[in-house]
């Protein structure tokens, strides 16, 4: 299968400029690829992980919530409407 080999390849850069990893953990992941044709968590090379995106809505404020597999990310962002400052009456404010 073209897209597997593609994907073995691509796999092989990664792990070789990963300096986390050791000689043999790069060697154990690409033989398992190349044997059975898996990931480590059972999906094929081209199987994306189940994506649920949960969002909601609270008067100023929103979220969202992300799930990628076992992996879970949340945002909320929230809005008040102020006063600008005297000198720059066109402009708002943005704070991270």
């Amino acid at each position: 299968n073209r897209f597997q080999c593609r994907y073995t390849i691509n796999m092989a850069a990664v792990l070789r400029e990963s300096v986390d990893q050791s000689e043999n953990e790069k060697d154990f992941i690409l033989n398992a690829l190349r044997e059975s044709g898996k990931r480590m968590d059972g999906r094929t090379p081209n199987e994306m992980r189940y994506i649920k995106l949960n969002f909601g809505r609270r008067e100023c404020e929103s979220y969202v919530e992300v799930q990628l597999g076992q992996t879970r990310v949340s945002a909320l962002v929230t809005a008040d409407i102020v006063a600008p400052y005297p000198d720059r009456p066109a402009e708002g404010f943005l704070f991270f």
